[in-house]
C-alpha cells in the first residue's frame, strides 16, 4: 500500500502526518528543534525525523503547505522566511531522495479544502476532527493532516477531470 506524508514545516515545530490514499491517518507527530542548538543541528534532526517517521511507510507522495509571507512585515519576517526556506529544502531533499513525488499548497487552498480560505487554525482542526476523528491538541499536526487530506481531495478532482475527457 502506498501512503501520503503531509508536511507542515516549521524550523521550530514542524507537523507530520502519514495518511493512507484513501484519507487513514496513519501516524502524526511534531518534529521539534531547540533555538539553542546550532541550524545545521536543528535541520539535521528534521531530516532524520522524517527518516524514522516514514520508515514504516511506503511514502510515494508529499503534500507540504507552502510559506505565507506577509509584504507588509518582510523586513521583519526575512531571517524567518529564509529559515522556512531550509526547513522545505530539507523535506524536499528527503522527498528526492526517496523518489517521493512532492506537491505544494497554499495555506488558503488547504483552509479552503477543510472549511474556507480564510479560515482559523482552529477551524481547520475542527475539521480534521470531524473527518478524521483525531483531536490532536497541535495546530502543526491538524495542518499537516489537513494538508494531507488537501492533497487527497486535489487527487481526486484530478482523477475526475481525466475520466471527463
Amino acid at each position: 500500500m502506498k501512503y501520503i506524508l503531509g508536511a507542515d514545516p516549521s524550523f521550530v515545530e514542524s507537523g507530520v502526518a502519514v495518511l493512507s490514499t484513501e484519507g487513514v491517518v496513519m501516524a502524526y507527530c511534531t518534529i521539534k528543534t531547540s533555538s539553542k542548538q546550532p541550524e545545521s543541528v536543528r535541520l539535521k534532526k528534521i531530516y532524520d525525523a522524517l527518516f524514522a517517521i516514514a520508515g514504516d511507510y511506503s511514502i510515494s507522495e508529499m503534500a507540504i503547505e507552502t510559506p505565507f509571507v506577509s509584504i507588509s512585515s518582510v523586513s521583519i519576517r526575512l531571517d524567518t522566511s529564509i529559515k522556512l526556506g531550509m526547513v522545505r529544502g530539507i523535506f524536499a531533499l528527503f522527498a528526492g531522495q526517496n523518489q517521493i513525488e512532492m506537491f505544494s499548497y497554499a495555506p488558503a487552498t488547504v483552509k479552503a479544502s477543510m472549511a474556507k480560505g480564510n479560515s482559523s487554525k482552529e477551524a481547520v482542526a475542527f475539521s480534521v476532527k470531524m473527518l478524521t476523528g483525531i483531536d490532536t491538541k497541535n495546530n502543526n499536526i491538524s495542518d499537516a493532516i489537513a494538508v494531507g487530506l488537501c492533497h487527497l481531495l486535489h487527487r481526486k478532482w484530478v482523477e475526475i477531470g481525466n475520466k471527463k475527457m
